[in-house]
């Protein structure tokens, strides 16, 4: 039995939901994506064409903004906890729910996408939330080549 009551581990610390919208409006990234976007309002923004870090930064911040949109209350963006990092944090009620996010560029890689080792410690970050928590859920976002998001429990 795990107990990360006693571990000295840092404790989850509100973030205004407007500091991390100004983080994600401040890289030129972002502003250079929605102008494409809004220039080619009828194609479908390609992915692949962005090096990993940026794809996954972008996609961080579309995941982000759904949630949002869904009455999630924003917590933290790449919050560390003792056993894993967590690419965003929200609050439902009185739920804690950490959200992985991975792009998908090939139908064919959906499920492998989050190996069993990333698995194993991001189910640790979940019940280390449950330490802090009433409750805890872990969320899988899966942002296609056409910036749709898919959510997935269980995973």
């Amino acid at each position: 039995i795990l107990n990360f009551r006693n571990m000295g581990s840092p404790q989850i610390k509100h973030t205004p939901a407007s500091s991390i919208d100004e983080q994600f409006k401040n890289l030129d990234l972002v502003e250079n994506i929605e102008k494409h976007l809004a220039a080619s309002k009828n194609l479908s923004w390609d992915l692949k064409k962005l090096s990993s870090s940026d794809r996954g930064l972008y996609c961080e911040y579309l995941v982000y903004q759904k949630l949002l949109k869904e009455k999630f209350k924003f917590i933290a963006h790449r919050f560390k906890t003792p056993m894993a990092e967590i690419d965003l944090l929200f609050i439902d009620g009185s739920r804690a729910v950490a959200v992985e996010v991975k792009s998908n560029t090939s139908e064919a890689f959906l499920f492998t996408r989050v190996g069993r080792r990333q698995k194993t410690k991001l189910h640790a970050a979940r019940l280390f939330l449950e330490s802090q928590y009433p409750e805890a859920q872990l969320l899988l976002a899966v942002v296609s080549h056409d910036a749709s998001i898919e959510l997935f429990e269980n995973f």
